[in-house]
């Protein structure tokens, strides 16, 4: 805006001086004078130039001198060579200048000083000038308010303009003078009186570039305003913006873009910057246009499409010096969005592509946040070393300096962490700050394992600092490194020591926290007790209390008052529905219910983990427990459709092949024996080498055997599946005797006394292999194959083999041990009978 009312002066300056009648004295002049200031009013001042030079040459009195000079330098300046024309007037003409002529020299002087940037120069010829009337009172006027604005005296500057508004409201340039007092309200935040201003010039029935720059004023006033309703009716009155000058259509298809932008056009409002920067012509403004497209593109997510555009520009205009801001400010900008890998990168190019030693500070530390964001600290801790090194005293030298000691803590440099923490103490011994630097210097020393270096440095905070939060922290630090230790009883001192310092102070809870904590792993599970319920009578923060009220759960469960537990841990859910330790609390609940077989809460709260805590480790298992509690209680269907939410969610975790296994169990258990076999299937090929691979086999040939009573050819397959049982290493020891079992179970099906007594006794023998220890549940299925084996052989006459197999039971000492010895018996019984008729004993 300011280059269009300084665009508006400059017209209106040329103008007047080239206006018929501006001077006002009369004299004797000659030809080539006459002829001169004729060329100035019709617009050629090259050829006045000649003229007027021919006049000073020949000039003898001094007032012809001054005259004929006086206007030369109009004619030189008139060629837009300000510099020449003050010397001329300086040298030439102000010496012998006449009463008369001396106050329009003074306004020349005063607009020439002002044209080659030197207001104050320019403020005192004005000033200088003396008594003007006409339109050199008016010149006056603007050029003082102009010299005003740039002196940064806007009351000065609105006095000048509302002089001439008053004086000469008929001048050619009311206009302008209102354009250029609207600025100054607009820069003022004067916004309504601007507004006055700017409507007369820009109501419908004006035309011509005045009013256009009033209605382009009225729509950015109202679009920064943050009312782009109001602004819809000045940016459609603009017209079509490329019938007018470039600088005017540049900043109007700015305005443009910004009110669609926020009318969320974001479209249109790419195109409204792209027209205006293919206009400008400015490096400045291509830059500031670059930089307000690239936001917008940031703003939609557009992040490559935006770099591209910046990177383009600055590369373009490397050497001005605003492309180096635009670099920086886009990797803020960047950062703001938390882009923090896009930003990183954008401040690396500065470092690589600019010098400025300020900027490459600035980059430096934005870098160092960027690399810090993205849990890159080992990069991120010498950058900012190297910020606080060059930034000034103050406070982002004084956050550098700490985020050096903190990045080198992050990065598990602890030497390095020690060494800028302490060197940040020892430069601002009283700075806020110097407590939570020599803080972390200690925690440093803990990970060195210096454990005696770093109780000095925690017991010489609270000595120098005593007063300070990190003072406050130390008890609490010291007990740990204690316990680390394994020095519990010295670590229950210190909690002690400090809750007698300040037994209200805020670590008070989390002191006593810990207090409760160590009394509960050594089973003093009343005194733990106790201490958590003070935690709970005090005002201690939220975390504290909540943790408290768990574990006061944990301790009656362990002093055996299952009641008073359960009632803990459901008042517990109540009051802490957003507590970190809900998911095991709410997991506790649901094993108590499962294990009470109250099937239907217990898959309630299941449930309620998975859909409260779905981050939390325990989400899948409840999930997958809450399915297990439907099928426990037959409901088949809902458990089938829980196990697929689980695979559907959690597809990756380790807990999907049970599920897949519990699927196939409740298809079995609801007579879909096609749909089970699939899914033990998929167990078997998705986790080969899962423990379940070989139950998923043994549990498709159950599905086959059951089959096979309608389909005995189902019998073969259900064989198949057991010996895949057989073949895979990593079967437990009783699954393979399970399997040998159901093999001969399967023979005795298809009529195959033989294979099937073979494979009884297969299962047998294969137990008796098994280290007694690993047997798990072999027991029943030996006793079963055992038993089977006898019968038939019974069957068979053949009682001596039959007897055999029942005193391997005996041996075995399993529960079936006495059914065997009974068996034994029964035989001997039955053989002495039919050789003597006369009982005995075995």
């Amino acid at each position: 805006m300011g280059r269009g009312g300084l665009a508006a002066a400059a017209l209106w300056l040329g103008l007047a001086l080239a206006a018929p009648g501006f001077w006002p004295w009369s004299g004797s002049r000659t030809d080539d004078l006459k002829a001169g200031v004729q060329a100035i009013e019709d617009g050629l001042p090259a050829y006045a130039e000649r003229r007027l030079n021919d006049a000073l040459r020949r000039a003898r009195a001094d007032e012809d001198k001054a005259e004929a000079g006086y206007h030369l330098a109009r004619a030189i300046w008139l060629q837009d060579r300000p510099a020449e024309a003050a010397e001329l007037l300086a040298e030439t003409v102000a010496p012998a200048a006449a009463r008369d002529l001396r106050p329009q020299v003074r306004l020349l002087q005063g607009r020439l000083a002002l044209a080659l940037g030197e207001p104050d120069e320019a403020a005192a010829f004005l000033t200088d000038a003396g008594d003007l009337a006409g339109d050199d009172a008016a010149e006056r006027h603007r050029l003082m308010a102009r010299v005003r604005m740039l002196q940064d005296r806007p009351e000065e500057a609105r006095a000048e303009f509302e002089a001439f508004a008053r004086r000469f409201p008929d001048h050619p340039e009311a206009d302008a003078n209102r354009m250029d007092l609207a600025l100054l309200r607009i820069r003022s935040d004067e916004l309504g009186p601007a507004r006055e201003l700017l409507l007369p010039l820009a109501a419908e029935d004006r035309t011509g570039p005045a009013a256009f720059q009033a209605r382009l004023w009225l729509a950015r006033i109202e679009v920064e305003n943050g009312a782009p309703d109001e602004a819809g009716p000045w940016v459609a009155a603009l017209g079509d913006p490329d019938d007018f000058p470039p600088d005017l259509a540049r900043e109007a298809l700015t305005v443009v873009g910004r009110w669609h932008e926020a009318e969320g056009r974001t479209d249109e409002a790419r195109a409204a910057y792209a027209r205006a920067y293919r206009k400008a012509t400015a490096p400045g403004e291509r830059l500031a246009l670059c930089e307000r497209r690239a936001r917008l593109e940031f703003r939609e997510g557009r992040i490559a499409e935006g770099l591209a555009l910046v990177r383009r520009t600055v590369a373009d205009l490397a050497e001005h010096p605003e492309a180096g801001r635009l670099q920086l400010d886009t990797a803020a900008a960047l950062y703001a969005l938390e882009r923090h890998e896009e930003s990183a990168e954008e401040y690396q190019v500065y470092l690589e592509a600019f010098q400025d030693p300020e900027g490459m500070t600035e980059a430096r530390r934005g870098r160092a946040w960027s690399l810090w964001k993205l849990g890159r600290p080992l990069e991120a801790a010498p950058l900012f070393r190297r910020a606080a090194e060059a930034l000034p005293e103050g406070p982002a030298r004084r956050e550098a300096l700490r985020k050096t000691a903190d990045a080198w803590f992050a990065a598990e440099r602890f030497e390095a962490c020690v060494e800028a923490a302490r060197r940040y103490a020892e430069t601002y011994p009283d700075d806020p700050g110097t407590p939570d630097a020599l803080f972390l210097a200690a925690e440093a020393l803990v990970r060195l394992g210096r454990s005696e270096d770093a109780m000095a440095a925690y017991r010489d905070l609270a000595s120098r600092h005593p007063a300070s939060d990190a003072a406050e922290r130390v008890g609490l630090a010291l007990g740990r490194l204690h316990e680390q230790r394994q020095e519990t009883v010295r670590a229950e001192q210190v909690y002690r020591e400090w809750l007698v310092r300040n037994p209200r102070g805020p670590q008070a809870a989390a002191l006593r926290l810990r207090r409760g904590l160590l009394h509960y792993r050594a089973s003093r599970f009343r005194e733990a007790l106790a201490e958590f319920d003070r935690i709970l009578e005090s005002e201690a923060s939220a975390e504290a209390r909540e943790q408290a009220f768990f574990m006061r759960g944990w301790c009656y469960y362990m002093l055996g008052d299952l009641s008073r537990s359960l009632a803990v841990r459901q008042a517990f859910v109540e009051r802490f529905p957003e507590s970190a330790f809900l998911g095991e609390v709410l997991f506790s609940l649901s094993e108590h219910h499962f294990n009470q077989q109250e099937f239907a809460e217990a898959e309630r709260l299941f449930m309620l983990i998975s859909e409260s805590q779905p981050d939390s480790p325990l989400a899948v298992t409840g999930l997958y427990w809450a399915g297990r509690a439907a099928a426990a209680r037959l409901e088949y269907g809902r458990a089938l459709e829980i196990y697929r939410t689980l695979i559907d969610r959690h597809p990756d975790h380790p807990l999907v092949p049970e599920a897949r296994f519990a699927q196939g169990d409740a298809l079995s258990a609801r007579d879909d024996l096609p749909g089970a076999i699939l899914a033990f299937q998929q167990v078997v090929r998705e986790y080969p080498d899962s423990h379940l691979a070989a139950r998923a086999w043994g549990r498709t040939g159950d599905c086959y055997y059951t089959l096979g009573s309608d389909s005995p050819g189902e019998y073969e397959k259900a064989v198949a599946a057991y010996l895949a049982v057989l073949d895979r290493a990593q079967a437990a020891p009783d699954l393979k005797v399970q399997a040998e079992f159901k093999i001969g179970r399967c023979y005795e099906r298809m009529e195959r006394t033989e294979d099937a007594i073979a494979s009884y006794l297969d299962a047998v023998y294969r137990y008796e292999s098994i280290p007694a220890g690993l047997r798990g549940e072999a027991d029943r299925w030996f006793s079963l194959a055992a038993f089977r084996a006898g019968e038939l052989l019974e069957a068979e006459g053949r009682v001596g083999e039959a007897v055999a197999v029942y005193r391997k039971v005996v041996a075995a000492g399993v529960p079936a041990a006495r059914d065997a010895q009974r068996a034994v018996h029964r035989l001997w019984m039955d053989w002495r009978m039919l050789r003597t008729g006369i009982p005995g004993s075995p």
